[in-house]
């Protein structure tokens, strides 16, 4: 199986148990994070790699909610910060290593320990008094935290915390209450943010001096149709209203017509916009608007062949960076007159082959660099560009993960130490160019290619290999 496969597979929640088994045990890093981080990974596996030598499959393990309580406690005495954070953020992890993780010296384990849902009420308690304010906000911002503890956060003295208690869904409506008339407008606005306030309090909102927290309202889902359509008359927030995403149909169309470029924009950029709206607003004069509609998962394909064609070449990127794109529209854009959407083109994921094969004899540097850099690339494409004069390319077909093995080798004897230290990084080269190269006479070669073998599994392997040169 290829490097590739494996990584997919480890990545994949259907691979089967006794698959993953076998991945865990894999001499490349990249397959065990993978096999770490999936949550159908068996917890005797997990287990395994608990012990790992690499400190990120550990923190993978740490924040896998299928690890079991044993193994959970176990790296709870890792020496790594990331583990512990990971292992503090999981909400399978028991309670009593949240408890011990709570004392913890680096307050980002604690940060991490105050957001986790599954923090006891005693443990919130205990952190919402924290020296550290970063800990304070992430008990603020937890869902999951009791309303005695927000009352107190709610009399901090520092605006953002007593802002995220505001943004909390859990916050009592008596204490949104009392933090909708806070003299500090950015809690005010997470009132008017919280999806949890109540109509009554949206319409008291509604009318506050402050524009940012008229617009949190006009933007909040939670808001009544009649108030977002009382808020459209307002010129200041109306543009919020259009983004909305629960906007009555007849509101949409009606902003759709609006004589400011801002609302259309913000219209064309609604994710829950139709297709036949925006189809229209790909018509509209105002070249932001166009572009809105180009980014807009719902535009139909039709809409977008016909934006590929707009006299823009603005709207034309936005067409050739999209992830909708069709492949004949890809193949299109790539002979563009403007190199700008020949880039978006050429760094596309979604282009074909057969037009990134086209543009590797580009006029322009940028255009074939994103080819080299484009994951479609194909080995052939790869070969072709391996030759190329500038040094900046070769390092990227270098660090390609589809460039063949032989090109691989080749490259790795590149006059440019950069190419060379690519190729060292490069998971797919092969252990016998590594060995070369990590007793290359640059010394970031060296130490690139060391470790790409010690990731491997495979310091005996390097020590025999060297010996043997």
């Amino acid at each position: 199986m290829e490097l590739e496969e494996k990584i997919k597979a480890a990545n994949d929640h259907a691979t089967s148990p006794e698959l993953l088994q076998e991945l865990a045990g894999d001499e490349n890093t990249w397959v065990r994070r993978a096999v770490a981080e999936n949550p159908a990974t068996p917890a005797k596996v997990l287990d395994q790699l608990a012990g790992d030598v690499c400190m990120v499959v550990r923190a993978n393990v740490a924040g896998n909610r299928s690890a079991n309580p044993r193994t959970l406690e176990r790296l709870a005495g890792d020496i790594s910060s990331k583990v512990k954070e990971h292992l503090a953020a999981n909400p399978a992890t028991p309670v009593e290593v949240l408890e011990k993780l709570a004392g913890d010296w680096k307050s980002y384990v604690r940060q991490c320990v105050a957001e986790n849902p599954a923090a006891p009420y005693t443990l919130l308690e205990k952190l919402a008094g924290d020296e550290h304010s970063g800990v304070r906000r992430g008990v603020a911002d937890n869902p999951a935290a009791p309303s005695a503890v927000l009352e107190k956060l709610a009399k901090s003295k520092i605006s953002v915390i007593r802002q995220d208690v505001a943004q909390n869904p859990a916050a009592s409506l008596v204490l949104l209450e009392k933090l909708a008339g806070d003299e500090h407008r950015g809690v005010r606005q997470g009132v008017a943010e919280n999806p949890a306030a109540p109509p009554a309090l949206l319409e008291k909102l509604a009318g506050d001096e402050e524009p940012r927290v008229r617009k949190a309202v006009a933007g909040n889902p939670a808001t009544p149709h009649e108030l977002l359509e009382r808020l459209a008359e307002d010129p200041v927030v109306r543009a919020a209203v259009a983004r909305n995403t629960n906007l009555p149909p007849a509101l949409l169309e009606k902003l759709a017509e609006d004589k400011s470029y801002n609302v259309r924009r913000s219209v064309a950029a609604n994710p829950t916009t139709p297709e036949e709206l925006l189809a229209r607003l790909a018509n509209n004069r105002g070249r932001d608007v166009r572009e809105a509609v180009a980014r807009n998962p719902n535009t139909s394909l039709e809409t977008l062949a016909r934006l590929a064609q707009d006299k823009n070449i603005e709207v034309r990127v936005n067409v050739a960076q999209s992830p909708y794109a069709t492949p004949e529209i890809l193949e299109q854009l790539a002979s563009d007159k403007d190199e700008w959407v020949r880039r978006r083109v050429a760094n596309n994921p979604g282009t074909p082959s057969k037009a990134l094969e086209k543009l590797v004899e580009d006029e322009d540097y940028d255009v074939r660099l994103n080819v080299a850099q484009n994951p479609a690339a194909s080995a052939g494409t790869l070969v072709r560009l391996s030759n190329n004069e500038y040094i900046d390319i070769r390092a990227a077909v270098a660090g390609h993960r589809a460039t063949p093995a032989e090109t691989l080798e080749a490259l790795a004897k590149d006059e440019d130490w950069r190419v060379s230290r690519a190729v060292a990084q490069n998971p797919r080269t092969p252990s016998l160019t590594l060995i070369h190269l990590s007793a290359d006479k640059n010394e970031d070669v060296r130490t690139a290619a060391q470790k790409n073998l010690a990731e491997r599994g495979s310091v005996e392997k390097t020590v025999a290999g060297l010996l043997e040169l």
